[in-house]
């Protein structure tokens, strides 16, 4: 059963749900969204496609929000993967600072850390996020491998490279994780 934009069958909860979630990744008010039922698959997928985000349900699970829920976070993590790594890649070789490693999470009180190993962590919701405050979110976690502290030296390395870094510090702390 397919369905458009605003107009879900009666006592269908999980379309309220689903125009929710996706309204944080549609900031412009542009996408479309289609929920199918679809015995085939197990719990839930989540495609996009031409502005158009395809929720396909299986009918017979239980609790078919947290289906949702759960491949919703599945496809911001494979976005976050797909978009932000080269992004990584390019402000370590910009700024010379090399992480060991890096990796992406659900973190639910910051959008990055770094490691004592200087391995990054990036919050995979940040995918969300206008690429402007992703790459301060690098930039910032990337500077913590020469200084672990949030110093004057430190804000001074984030600053060679982001000149307006507290403008987007300060966006960024006006956002809900």
């Amino acid at each position: 059963m397919a369905f458009g934009y605003g107009v879900p069958p009666r006592g269908y909860a999980d379309l309220a749900f689903l125009q929710h979630m996706i309204s944080v990744l549609n900031q412009d008010g542009k996408l479309g969204i289609v929920l199918l039922k679809d015995a085939s698959i197990k719990g839930a997928s989540i495609a996009f496609n031409h502005s158009k985000f395809t929720a396909r349900v299986n009918p017979d699970v239980a609790d078919r929000m947290k289906a949702i829920d759960n491949a919703l976070e599945g496809f911001a993590r494979e976005k976050a993967i797909q978009k932000i790594t080269p992004r990584i890649n390019k402000w370590s070789q910009t700024t010379g600072l090399t992480p060991t490693g890096f990796q992406f999470r659900k973190l639910t009180k910051r959008w990055g850390s770094c490691t004592n190993a200087n391995e990054i962590i990036i919050n995979y919701d940040a995918i969300k996020l206008p690429f402007t405050l992703i790459d301060y979110i690098i930039v910032h976690e990337l500077g913590h491998i020469k200084h672990k502290d949030h110093s004057k030296d430190f804000y001074r390395e984030v600053a060679k490279h982001i000149p307006d870094w507290k403008e987007l510090d300060e966006k960024l702390c006006g956002m809900k994780l």
